[in-house]
């Protein structure tokens, strides 16, 4: 009997181990599909907190999960692909912007009547295209470029290149800076003080408006640096009637230059006719 009893007890003991086996799988398939169903949530979700603190509290292997899973719904979103084009676009415009071309109005008279020439009369101004790549390489007297001012660094100027760095400008008394009221300008003294002449250091240039009676220019802050010129005029591009066309070409200044030649200098910092002479190269 007893023998009987046992067999018995380890029969049902038997029995009962699938059941159990099987019970347990049923409660870790729940548990996955409960995982699962959290992360869904959260992926539809907009990152929303009460999602994300339920969904970490479920398992501990959903804690890498929340940067994928928004990552991963961000690219669902139908305008994802819209978005990151926009940005790409808005960067390749603005380093084309910067370091290659630029588009700009040509404001005011002072470069009329080559740019812009009815401004005052009826508003219109001229669209012209600048070469921000290289402008100031192989630049020649009586190319426009775009500079900035240096009596107002936030302001573009569009001037005129008289002269190169060298030359002698002999400066035309009707540019003299002056005022139609009030006292005379400081800038009218320091004119004065060349005495008809100025010449131009290195890696400077002069530069005038066409329009004499209305231009600010080198006449009144002296030589620019060539270091505040960010673009050369490449061609105008409004009006239509004057589409790519390069109406600077031609014009003829009435201010005279004596061209010169670029001063060198030595590493020390003198003139090298000055280094030639105190240290006489004998050849041998």
């Amino acid at each position: 009997m007893c023998m009987g009893r046992m067999k018995t007890k380890n029969r049902s003991s038997i029995c009962n181990f699938p059941k159990e086996t099987e019970q347990t799988a049923l409660e870790g398939s729940e548990q996955r599909a409960e995982n699962y169903s959290a992360m869904t949530d959260y992926a539809q979700d907009d990152l929303d907190t009460s999602t994300i603190s339920r969904t970490l509290t479920l398992s501990p292997n959903l804690r890498l999960l929340p940067m994928r899973a928004a990552l991963h719904a961000l690219r669902q979103r139908p305008y994802y692909a819209f978005i990151t084009n926009v940005f790409w676009c808005m960067g390749g415009a603005i380093f084309i912007n910067d370091n290659i071309v630029e588009i700009t109005h040509i404001n005011g008279e002072s470069m009329s009547p080559t740019l812009s020439p009815n401004c005052k009369e009826t508003g219109r101004r001229d669209v012209v295209i600048w070469n921000k790549w290289s402008p100031i390489e192989d630049l020649r007297r009586g190319e426009v470029v775009h500079f900035m001012n240096p009596l107002k660094p936030e302001v573009l100027t569009a001037k005129r290149v008289i002269a190169l760095e060298g030359d002698t400008v002999l400066l035309d008394r009707r540019r003299r800076p002056r005022v139609r009221e009030g006292p005379e300008l400081a800038a009218a003294r320091a004119w004065d003080q060349w005495r008809g002449k100025a010449q131009i250091p290195q890696g400077h240039v002069w530069v005038e408006g066409d329009n004499w009676r209305e231009s600010l220019d080198s006449n009144d802050y002296g030589p620019i640096s060539k270091s505040l010129i960010t673009g050369r005029a490449v061609a105008v591009l409004l009006p239509f009637e004057r589409f790519y066309c390069t109406p600077w070409v031609g014009f003829r200044s009435r201010t005279k230059v004596v061209e010169g030649r670029v001063q060198s200098w030595t590493e020390e910092g003198l003139p090298v006719e000055l280094a030639e002479i105190a240290n006489p190269h004998v050849p041998p």
